[in-house]
């Protein structure tokens, strides 16, 4: 076996550097003196200086009579803590790039991002690899480190394991909860393979307000975390099981757990060494209004975590789960100089993060914009609702009781949990007496395959307060779908019509007109706006929704987000079936 010269690897050539830059025989590129370095390892914080060469952490307190830096940074007795890290997030949902999300995150103390993207790639069909690999192209331009998790669901298997195999891929994601139960071998063998290429396993764990033994099955199987925490009892029941736990905040009451878990946590003592912080989907605009992982720090100190905890919470213990805490999580040796600069530990609003020992966000602003191409994955649009009636839309019984008094429809009621299925109605004088919280939905195959009569189904939906208008959204994930919620089926048509000339996105219609239109043109799913131009243009979609009944305050969520929500429902429980032929 031939022995190479380790002298020429890069390992070595750093390690060398980095000896030399801390016993003063070499140049260091920075110090940081006058910090005081927040500890998750011992939950202290510590006064004293870090010594950064080559874009990672060399050393804590080191002699400053003999380091030679070529650049000294006072931290003004500030907290240092790791640069924060999102335990679970889909980026394809936050409808913006890698680039874009950027200008959010950053500034709040964001680092590192463990993304799914299954909507994504669920989008994209036979081209999802070679869509991924642009997507994600030039991941060392970003200011922050993103790692991803294989689309576990909605993707065909084949494109899955390819994108498993990526080296910015660290472990299979979330995989069909359902077929999982059910014992379906292309679960076992979606699996199988990852371990056989030494990747881990996370779980979408079953929804768990229903009988929870079978959560047992996803342990089992060899995952060793989930974000499905819905309350205690559920956070409780998966520490038991070994299951690393995710406590999430995302914008929605659906995707909030801190308030149902966190109190009952603190008043029973239950340990924290496993309990991580993610945000699983939030919208860009609520991330500029109230923060990213950082306001799942505050909420949980809110609730009687202490300030260290919660920062352990939102790194160390992150780290540690994804089998990263040689690289990240701590300021300590030997991991990437990512550091976010606090003037309190009360509250966690950073005042300046760094990136490999750089300076990348100051004062809540991002101070260099990622420049990458996306343009190979911009999609012109193909409209495809050619023969699509206003009838189409008319809201018709499954089926009528025998006194012809009650009517059986389709219907989904949001929330947490969220029940969709066939539910009777009041009938009278031959219409369904809608109820006063719900609305008309409907959602449309957009391009008819082999000839088939398009796929429409008619139904109700809850939690759309509207009281005119209509509003729609374009789900290209499995099959591209244009699903409509409205308060009258004039504004329903023409919301879909008007939406089909886009390839994607979000589009609000009053009184026959459009009012407010968000374009997705990568691949159905994605804006081409930077963060902030996106954060303005949701304010635009708000004061639409505003227009026609709208409220965000009574929702918990903006509509355009509701709708995505919508349609995972439709397809999470499975009643929803375009998936192509």
């Amino acid at each position: 076996m031939e022995v190479k010269d380790m002298k020429q690897s890069a390992d070595f050539k750093e390690m060398r550097a980095n000896y030399d830059a801390i016993f003063g025989k070499g140049p260091a590129d920075l110090l940081i003196k006058n910090a005081r370095i927040v500890d998750v390892y011992s939950n202290r914080v510590r006064p004293g200086s870090i010594l950064i060469n080559g874009g990672k952490i060399v050393a804590i307190d080191p002699d400053e009579s003999k380091v030679h830096p070529k650049e000294v940074m006072d931290a003004e007795n500030r907290y240092v803590a790791p640069g924060f890290i999102d335990a679970h997030c889909h980026i394809d949902s936050h409808l913006v790039t890698p680039a874009a999300f950027s200008q959010a995150i950053v500034p709040n103390g964001t680092t590192t991002l463990i993304c799914e993207i299954e909507d994504y790639v669920g989008a994209c069909k036979k081209d999802g690899v070679w869509a991924t690999e642009v997507l994600f192209s030039h991941l060392d331009k970003l200011p922050y480190n993103l790692y991803l998790q294989a689309p576990g669901k909605k993707v065909k298997w084949d494109i899955a394991r390819e994108i498993l195999k990526m080296d910015a891929c660290i472990n299979q994601g979330e995989f069909p909860e359902l077929d999982a139960l059910e014992g379906k071998d292309e679960v076992f063998e979606q699996v199988a393979f990852a371990k056989s290429i030494g990747k881990e396993i996370h779980s979408h764990s079953k929804y768990l307000d229903e009988d929870p033994y079978p959560v047992n099955m996803f342990a089992m199987m060899g995952s060793y975390n989930t974000h499905n925490v819905w309350d205690y009892t559920s956070l409780e029941q998966a520490l038991r099981l070994g299951l690393n736990p995710m406590l999430r905040e995302g914008v929605d009451s659906v995707l909030s757990c801190m308030e149902a878990a966190v109190p009952e946590m603190v008043n029973n003592h239950l340990p924290t060494d496993t309990v991580m912080l993610c945000t699983d989907n939030l919208t860009v605009d609520t991330i500029f209004r109230r923060g990213h992982l950082n306001y799942n720090m505050n909420r949980a100190i809110g609730f009687g975590i202490s300030p260290i905890e919660a920062i352990r919470m939102g790194t160390l213990n992150a780290a540690r789960s994804f089998k990263l805490d040689q690289i990240v999580g701590s300021v300590a040796p030997g991991r990437y100089a990512d550091l976010v600069f606090l003037d309190t530990l009360q509250v966690i609003q950073p005042v300046m993060v760094m990136k490999n020992g750089r300076i990348v966000a100051r004062d809540g602003e991002l101070l260099e914009y990622p420049q990458i191409d996306y343009s190979k994955i911009i999609r012109t649009p193909k409209p495809g609702l050619d023969g699509l009636k206003r009838e189409d839309f008319k809201l018709e019984p499954i089926e009528i009781s025998a006194d012809g008094k009650q009517a059986k429809l389709v219907a989904l009621y949001m929330g947490m949990p969220a029940y969709l299925g066939e539910y009777w109605f009041p009938y009278e004088n031959g219409k369904v007496v809608v109820p006063e919280d719900m609305r008309y939905l409907t959602v449309i195959e957009r391009y008819p395959r082999n000839g088939k009569p398009r796929k429409i189904i008619n139904g109700l939906v809850s939690q759309y307060n509207m009281k005119t208008g209509a509003v729609a959204s374009v789900y290209a994930s499995l099959a591209p779908q244009i699903c409509v919620v409205g308060e009258n089926y004039d504004d329903m048509f023409a919301a879909a019509k008007a939406l089909d000339q886009y390839d994607g996105g979000y589009l609000s219609v009053k009184d026959g007109k459009v009012t407010s239109v968000l374009p997705c043109e990568i691949f159905s799913t994605i804006s081409t706006l930077t963060a902030k131009e996106f954060n303005e243009r949701t304010k635009e979609l708000r004061a639409a929704g505003e227009a026609i009944g709208y409220h965000e305050e009574d929702s918990r969520c903006p509509w355009q987000f509701r709708l995505q929500i919508m349609s995972w429902m439709l397809d999470r429980r499975r009643y929803v079936d375009l998936e192509e032929d």
